[in-house]
């Protein structure tokens, strides 16, 4: 499961800077084998029923700025 933006801003500089050397020395699995079977993500050929088309990613930051949406 990834991270928020928001989770990213607030982690101190020095604990993402020890994820980095650990990650350094011990990839993510799921990355290696990324790489080794030449996998990559398949891009949807059309949005989502429902979603707006042309929607930027600004208006997205602007119209849930802490990154959750709510119902």
């Amino acid at each position: 499961m990834g991270w928020t933006s928001a989770q990213v801003d607030e982690e101190p500089w020095l604990e993402v800077r020890d994820l980095f050397d650990y990650w350094a020395e011990y990839p993510p699995v799921h990355e290696i084998l990324k790489i080794v079977h030449r996998i990559e993500a398949k891009k949807p050929n059309a949005a989502p029923q429902g979603a707006s088309q042309g929607i930027s990613i600004e208006a997205l930051r602007r119209q849930f700025p802490d990154g959750i949406m709510r119902g």
